[in-house]
């Protein structure tokens, strides 16, 4: 299993929904990756052009589709004409295998009328 964190180094994650309990979850990250439960990775966002960012988030269209969540109400800024994620919003992306090119799941989601953030993921995350 491989866990990819996206995070902007230079900016503050805003207070939302999707950010609830971060700070706890980066802790949860830490512990996960020092268990070796999984391969984790923080990618910081702030040297990665747009286009690099957009390309990495529609990654995440596939599986939300399968799953029957999304992620673009939650990623996307005031109007849609901003995307958030991996800066504003932090991303966890989860691939069951590694290498995989298509994460199997990203947090935090919508899933009907509920945010499921970092925190809620990598609380269920099985143990390997």
């Amino acid at each position: 299993m491989e866990l990819k964190y996206y995070f902007d180094s230079n900016m503050t994650p805003i207070e939302a929904p999707a950010n609830a309990g971060l700070s706890e979850a980066l802790k949860l990250l830490d512990d996960i990756e020092k268990k070796r439960k999984a391969k984790v990775y923080r990618i910081d966002t702030v040297n990665l052009s747009q286009m690099e960012l957009y390309g990495i988030y529609s990654q995440t269209h596939k599986p939300a589709i399968k799953e029957k969540h999304e992620v673009a109400s939650v990623f996307r800024g005031a109007r849609r004409r901003r995307l958030w994620f991996g800066s504003r919003i932090p991303a966890l992306l989860v691939y069951e295998e590694d290498d995989s090119l298509y994460p199997t799941v990203t947090y935090p989601h919508k899933q009907g009328d509920q945010i499921k953030t970092i925190l809620d993921g990598l609380q269920i995350l099985p143990d390997p």
